[in-house]
């Protein structure tokens, strides 16, 4: 659907999941990412598939006002990509009732880090 609405360079996840394949893909692309998973409770709690390219990529998750993101039209496509927020300040916005998602960031944060440190040892 965001090809057909004009939109080329897109990628399709199968539901919810990515795989590591998927993912390193992406992350050879490097970039920015629009990741647009589906509103309802199961695509929004795959928002740590956000989380798993952030080390690479400008991860963003756009935010559109209907369930699914393929009724949208071309013109509420663009403006949720113009204004897509990034992975952390999506994160912020949430309700508090999910503090594990930004737990979970900050330790794989923390986790890189240590990797990286260990390497020049």
């Amino acid at each position: 659907w965001l090809y057909q609405c004009g939109f080329t360079a897109v990628v399709a996840l199968m539901g919810s999941a990515m795989s590591g394949v998927q993912q390193r893909l992406l992350e050879r692309l490097g970039g920015t990412i629009y990741l647009m998973l589906d509103n309802d409770s199961a695509g929004q709690h795959k928002v740590e598939i956000a989380a798993k390219l952030t080390q690479s990529c400008d991860v963003r998750l756009p935010i559109y006002p209907t369930q699914q993101p393929d009724t949208l039209t071309p013109e509420q496509i663009q403006q949720a990509l113009e204004e897509a927020p990034t992975y952390l300040t999506y994160l912020s916005r949430r309700p508090l009732r999910e503090p594990d998602l930004l737990r979970s960031y900050i330790h794989r944060q923390q986790q890189t880090k240590n990797k990286r440190h260990d390497r020049f040892r």
